[in-house]
């Protein structure tokens, strides 16, 4: 009963916040993923421990989300792969109190707010006259809240957010609103929230769950969504259902809903439209490997034509989709492996995408000072759907064959530099980023760099290259 009460409430609020991001995901930035750093405090705080299996939830999909998150102090940072696409990775990553050890004397109650004040200004070179992606010129607030004890309690994350230069990004909203439950070996968490899967750090296409904003390819945006989840761990074993009433779908870049008469929409919420999913995940000395499978709706919806009249819509088809994920440790070398299959029920052909990485950190040297090294390799099989709705098959396979890496040179919790790459094999398309941050004073950080795109203009990339850009943003924690 308890459980349908806040699935209800979350439905509610979701209705109420027209589609709001729930996470900011820089795709080639070098910012933190900034809803979750709420949720760090909060951990901070408490002086809580990450366990040690699956400190890293992931967050990406198939498009390119590569990331590149500043790392923060190393009570709350994560170390190693996407989590989704810990600190210090590019990639969303999500705070699970499932996954968190409490001392014993914090385990009756939990209680604590956390805030922060981001002011992010974007200037773009070489921009045109009906550029067709996001700016950034914005203020924006954020206030979390979490009260119960560490078996039960909630969880509410509201955001407010002014952007000068695209009123669109507007917001007051709720990002999510959730309630968690456990009773020894069972946990059950129901609400409006963040799912992550994966196992690799700068693309994560096993991470289908949650929907993203691709309204700027650059830096996507992941997007809670209404789901309930119930879990089973028996030692190294842990076994997970999901059920997800509400179907979701990606938002796209503005030129490309002015081809498709609006903004894509999703099927309308019933029972005969609810998705499963159902997870294993096995925990080895030397090695972690999950499997999963799903009947999910399409995030990219299918476009139909109407013959009659010559219009365009969009609808949903289902999929059946298979994600298998494996990491393992040899040294200070991390490795991974996340692929996702697509069977969909249209008659199209399936479709899929594999990732392999490698990340190594060195070891400190002069004092505090480290570097961090990303190398991973992406194969797919291109989704090649018939009629018009190919125009949005790149945003379910973006390329065939990529590269994608990045290095990172941190001096203790004073800076951070990085430079990343996403290279095209196919036609040499890129997507380049470099970023530094600084810390002004404790919990105050200021971010600057740029974002740089290229290639011919019917990839991906080259499609968006008046959209390079430099950035600085400030953020203060509270």
């Amino acid at each position: 009963m308890i459980a349908a009460m806040v699935l209800y409430l979350s439905t509610v609020i979701a209705d109420n916040a027209p589609d709001r991001e729930a996470v900011t995901a820089p795709a080639l930035s070098g910012e933190a993923p900034s809803r979750l750093d709420g949720a760090r405090a909060v951990a901070a705080r408490s002086k809580r421990k990450r366990s040690a299996r699956r400190k890293r939830p992931r967050a990406s999909t198939a498009a390119p989300t590569v990331q590149a998150p500043a790392e923060t102090p190393e009570e709350t940072r994560e170390e190693g792969g996407g989590g989704e696409h810990g600190d210090g990775e590019w990639n969303v990553e999500q705070l699970d109190f499932d996954e968190v050890e409490t001392p014993d004397n914090e385990k009756d109650s939990l209680f604590a707010f956390d805030a922060r004040l981001d002011l992010e200004h974007h200037e773009f070179v070489g921009r045109e006259l009906g550029d067709r992606l996001d700016g950034r010129d914005n203020l924006e607030a954020r206030l979390g809240m979490t009260f119960g004890t560490s078996a039960v309690f909630l969880r509410a994350e509201g955001d407010a957010r002014k952007d000068f230069a695209t009123p669109e990004r507007d917001r007051v909203a709720f990002l999510e609103a959730y309630g968690n439950a456990e009773l020894g070996p069972l946990s059950l968490r129901v609400g409006h929230q963040l799912t992550a899967w994966g196992a690799t750090t700068l693309v994560v296409p096993g991470d289908i769950i949650d929907r993203i904003d691709y309204r700027d390819v650059v830096r996507p945006e992941k997007l809670a969504s209404i789901n309930a989840r119930a879990a089973l761990s028996l030692g190294r074993l842990r076994f997970e259902l999901y059920a997800l009433p509400r179907p979701t779908v990606h938002r796209v870049p503005f030129d490309v809903q002015t081809q498709l008469g609006g903004e894509p929409r999703a099927v309308p919420m019933s029972a005969e439209h609810i998705q499963g999913a159902a997870r294993l995940v096995l925990s080895l000395p030397a090695l972690d490997v999950s499997i999963a499978i799903a009947n999910i709706y399409d995030h990219v919806p299918v476009v139909v034509v109407d013959h009659a009249t010559l219009l365009a819509r969009t609808s949903q088809r289902r999929l059946w989709a298979v994600v298998v994920d494996a990491e393992t440790t040899l040294g200070k070398a991390r490795f991974a492996l996340d692929a996702v299959g697509f069977e969909p029920d249209d008659g199209n052909r399936a479709y899929g995408i594999a990732v392999a990485g490698i990340d190594y950190r060195t070891a400190q040297f002069s004092t505090d000072h480290s570097v961090h090294l990303f190398l991973e390799v992406e194969a797919a099989r291109r989704a090649s759907t018939q009629g018009p709705s190919g125009m949005l098959d790149p945003f379910r396979t973006p390329f065939a064959r990529a590269v994608i890496g990045r290095v990172t040179y941190d001096i203790g919790e004073v800076s951070s530099t990085s430079a990343g790459v996403y290279v095209d094999l196919e036609s040499g398309a890129t997507a380049v980023n470099v970023t530094c941050e600084l810390r002004i004073v404790t919990a105050t950080h200021v971010r600057f760099g740029f974002d740089r795109l290229a290639g011919a203009p019917n990839t991906l990339f080259g499609r968006y290259r008046d959209d390079s850009r430099v950035f600085v943003e400030l953020s203060a924690l509270f």
